[in-house]
């Protein structure tokens, strides 16, 4: 009896949607539709989960966003709670519905997971893949900044200051 309910108990543990890696199919305005990509068996349908919410890194004062591409993976992150009153107006409130864990309420995260680099050949670095545009902290942490054009916007009261003897 005991191994039946621990046999019961993992099945249905098995099928609590929690994280899962995604790869976005269709971009939308400010939602990604996702696809997971791996199966439990090969038989499975392709499921589809639309309108996901993407998460990028902000805060009330900083935001970093970048492009994305179907055919990003990420992870995508399913939510404890119905998060539709949150998607139609970005504010808290009661829950909708009763979902738990559900495939409709997942937001997805774009993220590096397989090409990242070696940690002790990395400082903090942001470029494109077609190599044009590189902006860089070296691990002697000096500052590299590579584009085709470089535009530099200041105010009347900023000030250029280079380490080097000659300002630019």
């Amino acid at each position: 009896l005991g191994t039946a309910i621990q046999n019961l108990i993992n099945d249905n543990l098995r099928f609590i949607n929690t994280a899962f890696l995604a790869k976005i199919v269709k971009i939308n305005t400010n939602t990604v539709d996702i696809q997971p990509i791996l199966k439990q068996n090969a038989s499975d349908k392709d499921l589809i989960i639309n309108n996901c919410l993407i998460a990028f890194n902000h805060s009330q004062l900083w935001d970093i966003q970048h492009k994305l591409k179907v055919g990003d993976i990420g992870i995508a992150l399913v939510m404890q709670n119905d998060i539709s009153t949150y998607k139609q107006n970005g504010a808290g409130g009661v829950v909708a519905t009763r979902r738990f864990k559900d495939f409709n309420d997942a937001i997805y995260i774009p993220l590096s997971l397989y090409t990242s680099f070696a940690n002790a050949d990395i400082n903090y670095q942001i470029k494109d893949l077609g190599g044009t545009c590189l902006f860089e902290f070296d691990n002697s942490f000096d500052c590299n900044l590579t584009a085709n054009n470089i535009t530099s916007k200041a105010n009347d009261n900023t000030t250029i200051i280079s380490g080097a003897k000659n300002e630019f």
